[in-house]
């Protein structure tokens, strides 16, 4: 996980909601782009680890058809398939990584 960036909004990071901050602080560091188009290609080229964030589906349907071609998968916080219909919190994870991404990232209560 240390070698790795992890992406996110500015104010979730400060917060810490979802445990943004705890995993960002748990990987190499944190990046804030301000675009789903720019983390998702960040994430999709290897230069991030996960893109977490609250999404309109036509930010996260194009990222998620291509991820999955490339072995990532965008999920809902909770780690359920996107329901494509209704902005939602969600992040764009490696497959192989999936769980212990999702070790840092809980559902607000």
């Amino acid at each position: 996980m240390r070698e790795f960036l992890v992406a996110g909004n500015s104010g979730m990071l400060e917060t810490n909601e979802w445990g943004l901050a705890d995993l960002g602080n748990a990987a190499l560091g944190t990046r804030v782009y301000g675009s789903a188009a720019i983390s998702f290609a960040k994430v999709l080229s290897g230069r991030l680890l996960t893109y977490i964030t609250y999404l309109q589906p036509w930010d996260y349907a194009a990222a998620s058809i291509l991820g999955k071609s490339l072995g990532y998968k965008v999920l809902t916080i909770a780690g359920e398939e996107v329901d494509l219909q209704t902005r939602q919190a969600v992040m764009m994870v490696p497959v192989e990584m999936k769980d212990e991404i999702q070790s840092y990232i809980y559902e607000r209560k």
